[in-house]
């Protein structure tokens, strides 16, 4: 395996449906130092959803373990917003020709418990 095609930077996008997290999205700032970084408000294909950025990701080929987790944004946390349908865009890799991804997964807890 060439370590290179690891993923490096990523951000995971939760596709916003539904009136009820359309009125919780109006409530979470806007991170604009998270669009500016990335340089765009969503994944590339929408297919009409409205996206909010719930974590931007850097993973690291030297940490002690290759399962690591990221937490998302704290202000979409708190905000009781459930997402049904997520998108992670790969932004780079750590130097390969392409990019390997075995596994992602993805934590939650029902809303009442927030």
């Amino acid at each position: 395996m060439n370590i290179g095609a690891a993923p490096r930077h990523m951000i995971l996008w939760g596709a916003v449906d539904g009136p009820t997290n359309e009125r919780r999205l109006r409530l979470v700032p806007p991170n604009a130092t998270l669009v500016d970084a990335i340089g765009h408000a969503g994944p590339r294909l929408t297919h009409g959803y409205t996206y909010v950025p719930l974590a931007l990701i850097e993973y690291d080929i030297n940490a002690v373990s290759h399962v690591q987790t990221f937490a998302v944004d704290p202000y979409v946390a708190r905000s009781g917003m459930d997402f049904g349908v997520v998108v992670l865009e790969i932004l780079s890799n750590w130097g390969g020709p392409d990019t390997c991804l075995y596994r992602v997964r993805l934590h939650g807890r029902p809303i009442s418990d927030i």
